[in-house]
């Protein structure tokens, strides 16, 4: 379905660019410090503008899954991800199946505090236990072929 008119707020070089022509699209870009390693901007601009936003929805990803528990290995981006959660009406995770059963240095948050975790592929019998029993709310999205 169509949701257009849509406003979309962003810190990602990549959507940004891919958005700025498109029609039916209010683009929000958040400011900040360029971050050639995550393609997008962070830091004290980045932050001080997610807190004067709101948001229906927040798409987010991570970088490693540990048990119930999301992970990032750099700190401004785990900053930038919370920010954006509690500038959220509703949050969905959009995570790779390769990174679960993965870590990184940062805490992010208790995949609970998700409305729903999304995935490409069945985790392992051991991990789906983990996340039924902590009452995350898992999809697997299969591919259309």
């Amino acid at each position: 379905a169509d949701l257009r008119p849509l406003t979309v707020i962003t810190n990602n070089l990549a959507v940004i660019q891919d958005l700025a022509g498109a029609g039916g699209i209010n683009l929000i870009a958040l400011g900040g410090q360029y971050s050639k390693k995550f393609h997008g901007f962070f830091g004290l601009l980045a932050e001080a503008s997610l807190r004067s936003l709101r948001a229906d929805v927040a798409f987010l990803s991570s970088s490693a899954i540990h048990g119930a528990s999301a992970f990032h290995q750099d700190q401004e981006v785990v900053q930038a991800k919370r920010l954006m959660m509690a500038a959220a009406t509703r949050k969905y995770l959009l995570v790779d199946h390769g990174k679960f059963g993965r870590s990184a240095l940062h805490f992010l948050t208790d995949l609970k505090a998700f409305d729903a975790v999304f995935t490409g592929r069945e985790p392992e019998p051991g991990m789906r236990s983990t996340l039924d029993a902590a009452g995350v709310s898992l999809t697997v999205v299969a591919d259309k072929d």
